[in-house]
């Protein structure tokens, strides 16, 4: 079938997008690079137990209305990591420490030439999701934006970046303090210390961005905004 055909070209240009991603992510964080490998390596060896699981849920969730597809995704995305998140995190980080050091997997050189080849399959996965969405009615989504500033930051980077929990925008002028109440917590130092217990790394996150389950099965998600710079890619172009 056609929609078919749509799915699978799509499917493609993201996997091309994500083994880019791993290389050009392990210039700036070998570490979480190395983890990025060690997760797809652990897909790629399970690959036939993924498909045939998701290959029972997808079409089932194919068939809902947006507003039931995004209650019952992120339910199920929250239920999986309550249950088996900790387990999985432990089995890679022991992957991870038994591994050798990752080096960075490109150079400089390389990597300005596949920021160029990632921006290329960019537009190409906004052609096939637009024609998805038109065509066929199916609701495909981009890949991450990956933000011109690079490097780590200081130590209070955190303060930086603009918060969302369960994908509602907090206030762009929100304290760091205000952030951590609205997620439950006493006041900052306490936020920092859970992000912390959850291995996250509050002084240089891995492409400026935190990601992380609240223990009450909401989601944080922190980035530091794009700085103004016409010199700067932009992906969205």
């Amino acid at each position: 079938m056609a929609d078919e055909a749509v799915r699978e070209m799509y499917d493609t240009l993201m996997e091309a997008i994500a083994e880019i991603d791993t290389n050009l992510d392990s210039l700036d964080d070998s570490g979480s690079a190395g983890k990025r490998k060690i997760s797809n390596d652990l897909i790629v060896a399970n690959q036939e137990n993924v498909d045939k699981v998701t290959g029972q849920l997808i079409p089932q969730l194919r068939n809902l209305d947006a507003d039931t597809l995004a209650g019952v995704f992120r339910g199920i995305v929250q239920g999986l990591t309550k249950e088996f998140g900790e387990e999985v995190s432990k089995t890679i980080e022991e992957k991870v420490e038994a591994a050798p050091k990752v080096e960075p997997l490109v150079t400089e050189e390389e990597a300005k030439e596949l920021s160029g080849q990632r921006s290329e399959l960019y537009k190409s996965v906004k052609q096939v999701v637009n024609l998805a969405e038109v065509m066929y009615q199916l609701e495909l989504t981009m890949p991450k934006i990956r933000r011109g500033s690079k490097g780590k930051r200081g130590p209070r980077i955190v303060t930086q970046m603009n918060w969302s929990i369960d994908g509602e925008m907090l206030d762009e002028e929100i304290k760091y303090k205000e952030v951590a109440i609205a997620c439950g917590f006493e006041g900052s130092a306490k936020l920092t210390a859970f992000l912390r217990e959850q291995e996250v790394d509050t002084k240089a996150p891995a492409n400026n961005e935190i990601r992380v389950n609240l223990p009450d099965g909401r989601e944080l998600y922190g980035f530091v905004p794009e700085e103004d710079d016409d010199d700067e890619d932009d992906d969205e172009d």
